[in-house]
């Protein structure tokens, strides 16, 4: 039964036929002289200097006869050439370089018992080198999108931030509009009227150019030409002019620079009625609870142009547009208000009018 055979200094497995066991010669991989193993209970030949057996060669005998005491000699000093690698066919016990023509021509032919290992490394390496691949593209990707949502989530809180920002600063302008308001009817004795008509009754002047100085603007107050109507070739140079507390930080950064975005409530039962010019005091359902200025997208109307908002929503303007989720405002005590998108209409009407005597909390639109 042939049995394998693992050489001690190249590691070549190879498979052998038993009757050589205990027998020593050159490894057909490396070279190297080897002993082969003994099986079981067989004993050992009778090696001598003068038998020599060739791993990976052999004879019919195997015994090789006609080789002298000096050749054997010489062979157990020097390592032979192996004659047949493991690849070819006849890799077990073959026809030794020192075996006499007599005793090759005896010999049967070779059996084929062991074959060469495939190496597998090119493939193994491969497969390692797309896995490797495939790993790395799972984590880029996953890092793609982690940073994305990331960015994303970054963005997000970032615009949060701003929207929150422009809110606050848009009430605060409003609150100053309405201080603006009361400082002009303490000076004047009644709020500014809406629309200032010349003698035809065409609109003439806006409250916004009227109540410039008390919003700290007397230089473009003073280039005003108060007895021409605000769209004359004198007043129309001031169009880009726009003071920047007439505009909401929410569209300031889209702003031509020629629109305003805070307009009075006007209209029947509100603080403006448009018929007369009322005062503070003529707020009897409390100025805690009366809304008197309002913020309103406006791509189209320059800021000196007559024209604002009606509290029955039937005008060129309509309040809101500059912020998501509500109305930024201000009430007739200068405290600033926040009316959201789902707030009652009839909860904002009431807070509209000047005597309605409602009985509304004061906090109601509270920021």
């Amino acid at each position: 039964m042939p049995f394998q055979f693992t050489c001690p200094y190249c590691f070549k497995k190879t498979f052998v036929e038993d009757k050589y066991a205990g027998r020593t010669g050159p490894c057909a991989s490396c070279g190297k002289v080897v002993t082969l193993p003994i099986l079981g209970a067989n004993q050992p030949k009778n090696l001598s200097s003068k038998t020599l057996f060739v791993a990976g060669q052999s004879d019919s005998t195997g015994l090789l006869d006609s080789t002298t005491a000096e050749e054997s000699q010489a062979l157990t000093t020097q390592e032979p050439p192996a004659l047949f690698p493991a690849a070819v066919s006849t890799n077990t016990f073959a026809n030794s370089g020192t075996t006499s023509p007599r005793d090759r021509a005896a010999q049967p032919p070779a059996v084929v018992f062991a074959s060469q290992p495939v190496d597998n490394a090119p493939t193994k390496r491969r497969r390692y080198t797309i896995a490797g691949a495939v790993t790395a593209t799972v984590v880029v990707l996953g890092l793609v999108t982690w940073f994305s949502i990331d960015a994303l989530r970054s963005s997000s809180l970032i615009q949060t931030v701003q929207d929150r920002r422009n809110r606050t600063q848009c009430m605060n302008q409003l609150s100053r509009i309405a201080r603006a308001l009361d400082t002009y009817a303490a000076t004047y004795g009644t709020y500014p009227p809406p629309i200032v008509y010349d003698e035809k009754g065409q609109p003439k002047h806006s409250w916004r150019v009227l109540i410039l100085r008390e919003m700290g603007e007397h230089a473009l107050y003073n280039r005003y030409d108060f007895d021409k109507s605000w769209d004359s070739e004198a007043n129309a140079k001031l169009f880009t002019e726009c003071p920047s507390c007439y505009i909401s930080p929410a569209v300031g950064a889209n702003s031509i620079t020629s629109e305003a975005n805070y307009f009075l409530l006007t209209g029947p039962g509100t603080a403006f009625p448009g018929t007369s010019n009322l005062t503070p005091n003529d707020i009897t359902d409390g100025k805690d609870r009366t809304l008197l200025v309002v913020e309103a997208a406006n791509p189209i109307h320059e800021w000196s142009k007559p024209i604002d908002v009606s509290a029955s929503g039937k005008g060129l303007i309509k309040m809101g547009g500059c912020h998501q989720g509500g109305v930024a405002a201000a009430k007739a005590d200068g405290q600033a208000a926040w009316i959201p998108d789902d707030a009652p209409p009839e909860l904002i009407n009431d807070f509209m009018t000047i005597n309605g005597n409602e009985d509304r909390d004061p906090d109601t639109f509270k920021p």
